[in-house]
């Protein structure tokens, strides 16, 4: 049963939504109510270890959705995007991460990862600068809510400094002075999530899927153009505390 329901919601080319088939499968599994829209349970009702671990499997649950809701929003972009990500990765470009705060966090994951491929990542703040805008280049900016003054504002200095500048954006759907500043933009679906978050604090459902979405991205923009694991391997760094080493030097 659990298979099957995994295999009709990968296939699923909607928005979840209850009523819903999966309601049922849900209903039988936990209390009645547990998983389902509606009002997120207040402080006190985390009293024992049971309720709280109904609570993280809720949020869990609700952020899927919302991740699938997305993909299946934004379908189009994301593929624009994927192939935008490639460009990335052939070309070796220049590509800037901008966001403030969690987003930004959240968008320097799969900037990481980006980094294995041979992109060249540089991210806000970093103790590595910034390069100036008349090297071109591209952006990824990532804002949960797309109304995040600071980031708005590197979007448009870079558009009106150097034009050529690309940008791909991921923010909440309705965040329209963002997507216009974007090449490609990612619009976030939130509004039709089936599962309500309990454990839900200020934007953390956009930057989980900021995070999620675009490192899956990348992972497929790579495997499009054959990256094996041996190259993701030889991409990350070695001279540091982190893996993973290559095979041969973890036999020594």
């Amino acid at each position: 049963m659990e298979d099957d329901i995994v295999r009709r919601l990968v296939a699923s080319q909607r928005k979840l939504v209850f009523p819903d088939p999966l309601d049922v499968y849900l209903s039988d599994r936990a209390e009645e109510g547990s998983l389902h829209a509606g009002q997120p349970h207040q402080g006190q009702g985390f009293a024992d270890a049971a309720t709280v671990a109904s609570a993280i499997k809720a949020r869990a649950y609700s952020i899927g959705f919302a991740i699938h809701n997305t993909i299946v929003s934004s379908e189009s972009a994301i593929w624009d995007a994927i192939l935008e990500i490639e460009r990335w990765i052939n070309e070796q470009e220049i590509v800037r991460v901008v966001g403030a705060g969690r987003a930004l966090l959240a968008a320097a994951i799969p900037a990481n990862r980006l980094a294995h491929t041979g992109a060249r990542i540089y991210v806000l703040h970093d103790v590595v600068p910034l390069p100036n805008s008349i090297r071109g280049g591209s952006i990824l900016a990532a804002s949960a809510s797309g109304k995040t003054a600071p980031v708005l504002s590197i979007m448009a200095t870079a558009k009106k400094r150097n034009p050529k500048i690309r940008i791909l954006g991921i923010a909440d759907a309705g965040a329209r002075q963002f997507a216009d500043l974007c090449d490609i933009f990612v619009g976030i679906d939130q509004t039709t999530n089936p599962v309500a978050n309990p454990l839900s604090a200020l934007a953390d459902t956009g930057e989980y899927i900021i995070s999620e979405l675009l490192d899956a991205m990348v992972v497929a923009a790579a495997k499009r153009l054959g990256f094996t694991d041996q190259q993701f391997r030889e991409g990350h760094e070695d001279l540091g505390d982190t893996g993973p080493y290559l095979p041969e030097e973890a036999a020594r």
